[in-house]
């Protein structure tokens, strides 16, 4: 795996987690004592009792390709970097398990010449097209959480998912990291797991309304076990 040209941190600026929980967010720096590999790209959770299985993390050298790495090989962590407790050549040779499925588009459209000649028109293709499908390999029950999941409250968005706060020894989510900025402004706040209600691939659902979301903490405000979640409004 090729070295990213980026300078690995040094021992004053490496990332310095708490003894027991892992701030996980996307974007961040995945490193192998000192070679980038590549940048956190998705997290595999449990569902219905969130829990972090492990991190997908790009490859800087090839974008397409995604390598999982476990909860029990992470290192220290921060908002900028992650290191794992492994070598660049390990992390390169595990690779996310994909399946193939096919499904039926049954929106394709077709170009077809009207009889008369004197015009086209779009038409429903008249039997589904098959078409096959790469997607991720997970066990029953868990789902694969990317960057920017929209965040909903009372069937409104109030922003995009940025990162997991996580307990080292059970994996246990402790909080969601939730960017409720806008396109030129950055804003995280902290939403403890007990207001999340549901955790899917396209979407987070938490509980409270937009204002006490908006005007939670931010991530290094307090510890995730000292917020109060939000009370769902009748």
């Amino acid at each position: 795996m090729d070295t990213n040209p980026v300078p690995p941190p040094t021992s004053d600026d490496r990332p310095s987690s708490t003894d027991t929980v892992l701030d996980l967010w996307f974007g961040a720096a995945v490193w192998c004592e000192t070679t980038r590999v590549g940048t956190v790209c998705g997290f595999v959770c449990s569902a219905l009792s969130p829990h972090l299985h492990e991190i997908y993390v790009r490859d800087d050298a090839r974008p397409h390709d995604e390598h999982p790495v476990a909860l029990r090989d992470i290192g220290d962590t921060d908002h900028h970097d992650v290191v794992v407790n492994l070598s660049a050549d390990a992390v390169e040779a595990s690779v996310c398990p994909t399946d193939t499925i096919t499904i039926d588009d049954v929106d394709q459209m077709w170009w077809a010449e009207v009889e008369s000649g004197t015009y086209d028109e779009w038409l429903l293709h008249p039997e589904p097209v098959r078409i096959p499908v790469v997607v991720p390999h997970l066990e029953h029950g868990d789902v694969l959480v990317r960057a920017n999941t929209d965040i909903y409250v009372e069937r409104h968005d109030v922003g995009r998912l940025a990162g997991l706060q996580v307990d080292r020894a059970t994996g246990r989510v402790t909080a969601a990291i939730i960017d409720v900025g806008h396109r030129w402004h950055h804003r995280h706040v902290l939403v403890p797991a007990a207001a999340i209600d549901e955790l899917s691939e396209q979407t987070v659902w938490v509980r409270g309304t937009r204002q006490q979301i908006t005007h939670l903490p931010a991530p290094h405000d307090r510890d995730a076990d000292d917020l109060v979640p939000p009370n769902r409004t009748t």
